[in-house]
């Protein structure tokens, strides 16, 4: 989770993100963002005509009218449209960038709405490279990354449409199945962007993640539609970093991928000297191997705009002569089928009677007003959370926990060995957002950081110890995991100081707890 000084490109202004970044931070990213964008022009056509040059295209082993037939009746623009700025990919290309179309029946869906005049909101969910990470080397913005390149040309056809970003440095599904509500200020998206694989491992853990990340996202009571995008990494020891765990899932759940990484890579692969044209430099002039640069930056967003446009043809044509249905009669699956979510998990053994349970994902912030961190004390009625009005409040300077807040940020502090400070949280798997300092320890304050015995319910024979200080570069909030394989429902997260230390000191400060 680590920020460093080019991560910030853009960030959104939401509360609650300053549980996790900052508002200085976040102030940087809104004016770097306003500095990035074009004024999007308007599109008129949403469907293409092209008779104009239909002619000039006709193959010679094909009888003219079976070709024009044949050719105005594609939604593919560039099938219509060569020379448009959005096709100068080339056709293999475009074509490999949709690692996976689907039935494509959410995003219709929604396109609908769309067509009717209604505003589309994209909630944006990714790591550093959909967060900007690298666009600015050297002081210089080379451009606005994907997602905001998107929406401008989006627009041009669907002027009330609008994106929701919830993207930051170094996430991964894991984190976000637990925290998106928190991470988008605006919960309620149309259409979710998710960007995450080559931050995520391969792994049953990212299986795990990607699967309760699309359940939650799906079963929103608006029924948005989910599409995934895939960028490329060579800085990493495994090539398809992530990848498994999208592809299955993404067919699992029929939700669309659209990715750079199936024509760029194996490019790469025969050229290896040139990937540096498509990366970020390092503030040496190195190339960064992790992040793409503004080129790739501009071909996912150019291709997730032909996808949606072409979706959009799609639609028109489904809304003026019917969707195409499976044989009346027959045994393939009726329509409703498709765009439902699924009551088992991709990897488990199939059964009639079992159900996946409900995801339903809690972020709480000490800094958040809309999700705060409410510790439970004790008082005559048992434990109570701490706003209750017969219980002691956290922040009394008698209390061993207390809140405290530092440059724009927010936690509940102790550094009382053996004090302990209980949450109640609601789910099966459970996690603590610890603010860990890091760098040399000649560097760190007066008030060493110390170590917290975490346990949930009454486990605390298996409690977990974590250290809030690391040799990383940079002091940052930091997540871990205290229990995994709980039975769902409401438990008790306790966290206690440690009387172990790698510093000689005993300060712990709790940002955060998550659960689903």
């Amino acid at each position: 989770m680590r920020l460093s000084r080019n991560s910030s490109i853009r960030l959104p202004d939401s509360p609650d993100r300053a549980a996790l970044f900052g508002v200085a931070q976040q102030q940087k990213g809104s004016r770097m963002r306003f500095l990035a964008h074009r004024a999007p022009t308007t599109r008129t056509i949403l469907a293409y005509s092209p008779t104009s040059f239909l002619p000039d295209y006709l193959p010679s082993s094909l009888s003219a009218s079976r070709a024009i037939r044949s050719i105005a009746t594609s939604c593919r623009l560039c099938d219509n449209d060569p020379s448009n700025p959005l096709c100068e990919y080339g056709d293999s290309a475009i074509r490999l960038s949709r690692g996976y179309e689907g039935s494509g029946v959410r995003v219709r869906k929604v396109l609908e709405k769309a067509l009717r005049g209604e505003e589309i909101r994209f909630g944006v969910i990714g790591a550093s490279v959909t967060a900007g990470h690298g666009l600015d080397h050297g002081g210089k913005v080379s451009g606005p990354a994907w997602p905001y390149r998107f929406i401008d040309e989006f627009k041009k056809t669907f002027p009330s449409s609008r994106i929701i970003d919830g993207s930051a440095p170094a996430m991964t599904s894991r984190f976000y199945s637990f925290c998106w509500k928190t991470m988008v200020p605006e919960a309620e998206a149309d259409i979710w962007l998710i960007e995450l694989d080559i931050n995520n491992e391969q792994s049953q853990e990212t299986l795990d993640a990607d699967d309760a990340l699309m359940r939650s996202l799906l079963d929103q009571p608006n029924e948005p539609a989910v599409i995934r995008l895939s960028v490329l990494a060579l800085s990493f020891g495994d090539l398809g970093r992530g990848l498994a765990s999208n592809l299955l899932l993404s067919q699992f759940f029929d939700t669309p991928i659209i990715t750079v990484k199936n024509f760029l890579l194996p490019y790469l692969i025969q050229r290896p000297d040139l990937a540096a044209d498509y990366f970020t430099k390092f503030p040496d002039g190195k190339p960064d191997l992790r992040h793409i640069n503004i080129h790739p930056h501009n071909a996912l967003a150019d291709f997730l705009t032909l996808y949606l446009l072409e979706q959009t043809c799609i639609t028109q044509q489904e809304m003026k002569r019917g969707r195409l249905l499976a044989k009346e009669g027959s045994m393939w699956p009726p329509e409703e089928t498709y765009g439902r979510l699924p009551r088992l998990r991709a990897w488990q053994k199939f059964s009639a009677t079992e159900h996946a349970e409900r995801i339903t994902p809690t972020c709480n912030f000490a800094s958040s007003k809309s999700y705060p961190l409410t510790p439970l004390v004790y008082s005559d009625q048992g434990i109570v959370p701490a706003a209750s009005s017969d219980a002691t409040a956290i922040d009394k300077p008698r209390q061993a926990w207390q809140k405290m807040e530092w440059n724009d940020k927010v936690a509940i502090a102790s550094k009382e060995v053996g004090s302990v400070i209980r949450f109640s949280v609601e789910g099966s798997k459970v996690g603590v957002f610890l603010w860990q300092w890091a760098g040399p320890r000649k560097s760190l304050p007066g008030e060493r950081p110390g170590r917290a015995a975490c346990w949930v319910d009454d486990f605390s024979n298996v409690a977990i110890t974590l250290d809030t200080y690391s040799t990383k570069e940079a002091a940052a909030p930091q997540w871990f995991m205290v229990h995994e394989s709980l039975k769902a429902g409401t438990h008790i997260l306790s966290c206690e100081v440690a009387n172990s230390t790698s510093t000689g000191g005993h300060e712990v400060r709790i940002m955060g707890v998550v659960a689903h």
